[in-house]
C-alpha cells in the first residue's frame, strides 16, 4: 500500500510529467533548428507532434497539482491527443529517413480520420457511451503493429524504434488492464507514469543518432567527389597548404588516365566511370596509411603523401 501510495503521490507524478516535458522540449528545439537549415518535412510534423505532447503533458502537470475540490475533471480530448501524437510521431519518425509517397499520406490520413470517430460520438448519438476506451487502445494497437510491420523494416534504427514502440505497447497493455480490471496496485502506476518517459527517451536517441548521421553525410559530400568518394579539389589542396604552412614536406603526386576521352567516347559514360571508379580503388588501398588520395579534376585522378622530416 505505501508503495502505491508513493507513485500516485501528486509530487510523484507531476515531477515524472515534468521529465518528459523537458525531454520533449529539447527534441523540440533540434527539429526547429534542422528544419530552419534543411526544411526536412519530417523535422516540422515532429514540431507539431511535440506541441501536441507537451499540451498534453502540461495538462499532466496542472493536474498531478493540482488537488482543489473544485478542480474540474482531466479532459477526455487529452487522451485522443495523446494517441495522435503517437500517430504522428512514428509517420515523422519514418520520414527522417524515407520520403512518404502518395500511399503513404493515405494511409496516414485514413487513419487520423479514424481517430475522429470516438469524437464525433460525443457530439451525435453513434452506439451510445462506452466503446470509445475500446476503440482507442484497439487503435493504438493497429499503430503499434503498422509501425512493426511496415515502418520498422524500411528506417536505417530498427533495434532503437522497436524498442521503443515495444515500450509503448507495454505501456498501452498496463493502461488496459488498470482501465478494466480497476487494480490499483503500484507496478501498473509505476509503469503509467515511467513508460511514456523511457518511450521518450528513445525517440530522442533515434532523432539524435539520425541528426548526427545526416551532418555527417552533409560534411562527407562537401569534402568528396560524388562519383569515386575521393576527395574533391578543394578539400585536397586545403590539406595541402595547411600541412605547407606547418613547415612539412610533403610529396605530391599527378597521375592521368591515359586514353581516357577516347574510352568515353567509344563506350559511353558508363563504362568510363566504371573505369574511375576501378583507379580510385586502386589509388587508395595503395596510398592508404601514408597519405590521401583525391580527385583533382574531370579526368585527373591525384594523391600526396606525408612525408616526416626528421629533426
Amino acid at each position: 500500500m505505501q508503495s502505491s501510495a508513493f507513485w500516485s503521490a501528486p509530487a510523484i507524478a507531476g515531477t515524472v510529467a515534468a521529465c518528459g516535458l523537458y525531454i520533449i522540449l529539447i527534441m523540440m528545439l533540434m527539429c526547429i533548428i534542422m528544419y530552419s537549415k534543411q526544411r526536412k518535412k519530417a523535422y516540422l510534423y515532429m514540431v507539431i507532434t511535440f506541441v501536441f505532447i507537451m499540451t498534453y503533458e502540461g495538462l499532466n502537470i496542472h493536474f498531478a497539482f493540482n488537488v482543489s475540490p473544485h478542480a474540474t475533471d482531466y479532459p477526455e480530448w487529452a487522451r485522443w491527443l495523446r494517441v495522435l501524437s503517437f500517430l504522428l510521431m512514428n509517420a515523422s519518425i519514418y520520414q527522417l529517413y524515407r520520403r512518404m509517397n502518395r500511399i503513404g499520406y493515405l494511409l496516414l490520413t485514413s487513419m487520423i480520420l479514424l481517430l475522429f470517430i470516438p469524437i464525433v460520438s460525443t457530439v451525435l448519438p453513434l452506439g451510445g457511451t462506452g466503446w470509445q476506451d475500446l476503440y482507442l487502445d484497439i487503435y493504438q494497437i493497429a499503430i503499434v503493429y503498422i509501425g512493426l510491420s511496415v515502418l520498422a523494416p524500411r528506417i536505417g534504427q530498427r533495434g532503437k524504434y522497436v524498442a521503443g514502440i515495444s515500450v509503448y505497447l507495454f505501456y498501452i497493455v498496463i493502461e488496459m488492464i488498470a482501465r478494466y480490471t480497476h487494480m490499483d496496485v503500484s507496478w501498473l502506476q509505476a509503469g503509467s507514469l515511467l513508460l511514456p518517459l523511457v518511450y521518450y527517451t528513445v525517440v530522442f536517441f533515434i532523432l539524435f543518432e539520425r541528426i548526427i548521421e545526416l551532418m555527417q553525410s552533409i560534411y562527407r559530400s562537401s569534402i568528396t567527389d560524388g562519383l569515386t568518394n575521393l576527395y574533391n579539389r578543394r578539400f585536397f589542396t586545403k590539406q595541402l597548404q595547411k600541412y605547407i604552412d606547418q613547415g612539412i614536406k610533403v610529396s605530391v603526386i599527378f597521375c592521368d588516365i591515359d586514353n581516357f576521352k577516347n574510352l568515353n567516347d567509344t563506350q559511353g559514360h558508363a563504362k568510363a566511370d566504371l573505369v574511375l571508379k576501378q583507379v580510385a580503388a586502386i589509388m587508395e588501398e595503395e596510398i592508404y596509411g601514408m597519405g590521401i588520395t583525391g580527385r583533382y579534376g574531370a579526368k585527373n585522378l591525384s594523391r600526396w603523401s606525408l612525408i616526416n622530416v626528421p629533426k
